[in-house]
């Protein structure tokens, strides 16, 4: 069966629970993508190193949006797979 609509179940700041979601999901055999979101890499130039002094310290850790995915008929699962790693 394809799989066309992926639903977020976790986007946040936080890597360490951006890993513990991954690791539950792939436990339970729970099928999923991730995103890593990072706003200041599209402040910057290729071959340009003004975007690189205007910006600061490009590709900071704390700058980065973890992003979860997965498809719609594993979401209620998935949703109670994260609720547990939020605890």
């Amino acid at each position: 069966m394809a799989r066309y609509k992926n639903h977020t179940v976790y986007l946040d700041k936080s890597l360490e629970i951006f890993n513990a979601i991954r690791d539950i999901l792939q436990e339970n055999h729970v099928d999923y993508k991730y995103k890593i979101h990072n706003h200041d890499e599209a402040l910057i130039s290729p071959g340009r190193g003004v975007g690189r002094s205007v910006v600061g310290n490009v590709g900071n850790i704390n700058d980065n949006m973890y992003e979860v995915l997965v498809a719609k008929e594993d979401m209620v699962r998935a949703k109670m797979l994260v609720r547990s790693c939020k605890d």
